[in-house]
């Protein structure tokens, strides 16, 4: 028990030391202190997304979460009604996440604002969730064949080993990660954000909480099967460049076509163009985000250098454009 403790901060900290150096990156890039506050918040989301799938098993032992379980539904995709189940059952999934964001708001004047920028975005998330869940139905009826690679038992090896179901997983993945980020940006930075710049380095700071846990969290693991090797040494490396650099890009969409939906109208505004923008951030964001964990399920390595060139050009792009 001590021993694993230990091995926890001693990943942690190892963990730490290139999150740094990214958040000092891009605060020098922008002339800005480093967001302890909004690093913070990343962890958060991080646990408030990632905790309940890791521990799915044991939270649908209780009846009243059984309905949560979006996973075991998606191998069930197949008519309308489990559209509807599944729309609704991940629709609720999203509101549990933008509620535990919400709740760490302080409640001052400016949270009836907060309020309504929360509502806004679960309902326009909620039809992007009704958009995607027609789409899963629609690819599940034109596939052709199983796809199957080998025969399992197990939920969670039925999933991998199962090239559609890869592929529905890695989007729920996506979007669940991709909204956790959203919302709980919101609650830390939307109401101080003066300008573009400031709207994608604070997400940046989100993306970096996020990824640090789930470095650890993959790190840790690692070392649990092969102790010190050269494997460890790999996964450090990949996950502290290029896993990070796949939070920053998707959060950096996410937040720049929210900006452009967010400063260009009254915050109560609830138009068409509002709409659009979020969900064309929304889209990306989350098809890259699927792009990116096909290729490495599937040994597509190359794959990595096109996303760190695009990472690279996009977000630079980004704080020179002003």
């Amino acid at each position: 028990m001590i021993e694993n403790i230990l091995s926890i901060i001693i990943i942690g900290f190892v963990s730490l030391i290139p999150i740094v150096i990214w958040g000092y990156i891009f605060s020098y890039i922008d002339s800005s202190e480093l967001s302890r506050k909004r690093f913070v918040v990343g962890l958060i989301g991080w646990a408030i997304s990632v905790v309940p799938i890791l521990f799915l098993d044991k939270l649908l032992e209780s009846p009243g979460f059984s309905f949560l379980n979006i996973f075991e539904k998606v191998t069930q995709s197949s008519s309308l009604s489990w559209a509807f189940q599944f729309s609704l059952s991940l629709i609720l999934f999203l509101f549990i996440i933008a509620w535990i964001a919400f709740m760490a708001i302080s409640w001052t004047d400016k949270s009836k604002k907060m309020l309504r920028i929360y509502v806004k975005n679960i309902v326009i998330f909620s039809g992007f969730i009704l958009i995607l869940t027609l789409f899963i139905l629609l690819f599940s009826v034109i596939w052709i064949g199983t796809g199957t690679i080998q025969n399992s038992s197990q939920f969670w090896e039925i999933i991998f080993d199962t090239i559609k179901l890869i592929i529905f997983y890695y989007i729920l993945i996506a979007f669940i990660e991709e909204a956790s980020k959203h919302f709980n940006f919101l609650q830390s930075s939307v109401l101080h954000i003066k300008n573009i710049q400031q709207w994608v380095l604070y997400a940046i700071f989100v993306a970096l909480g996020f990824a640090f846990i789930e470095n650890v969290l993959y790190l840790y693991n690692q070392y649990s099967q092969t102790g010190l090797s050269m494997e460890l040494s790999s996964t450090y490396f990949y996950r502290s460049v290029f896993s990070v650099m796949l939070h920053v890009l998707c959060s950096a969409i996410v937040w720049y076509f929210f900006s452009k939906a967010h400063v260009s109208f009254h915050w109560k505004s609830f138009n068409w163009l509002y709409i659009k923008l979020l969900n064309i951030g929304l889209f990306f964001a989350v098809l890259l985000h699927l792009i990116f964990d096909l290729s490495l399920t599937f040994w597509l390595s190359f794959m990595i250098i096109v996303y760190f060139i695009g990472w690279y050009l996009y977000v630079s792009s980004i704080f020179y454009k002003e």
